[in-house]
């Protein structure tokens, strides 16, 4: 089937192979970006609000907050709903 297909044609497709991957790989580099940045900010809150508050049971609950949501983002879950 593929072998009637001249030299420049498939040159053609091989280009377009490589911008496709190319694209796919500078997606996944942003999307690990905005993942650390997220995980950096909310890192940031919450020494801030362990340092505001003293006691153990609120840092323990957020502490657990956080490897729960560092555990969705690694098996690729979407994050829960904000509770309201």
């Amino acid at each position: 089937m593929m072998d009637f297909i001249d030299e420049a044609a498939m040159s053609e497709m091989m280009n377009a192979l490589r911008l496709m991957t190319r694209g796919a790989y500078a997606l996944q580099h942003l999307r690990i970006q905005t993942g650390l940045r997220l995980c950096a900010n909310f890192r940031d809150k919450l020494k801030e609000s362990v340092e505001e508050e003293e006691e153990t049971e609120d840092r323990e609950e957020q502490f657990r907050q956080l490897n729960m949501f560092k555990g969705r983002r690694q098996r690729g879950e979407k994050p829960a709903p904000a509770p309201e």
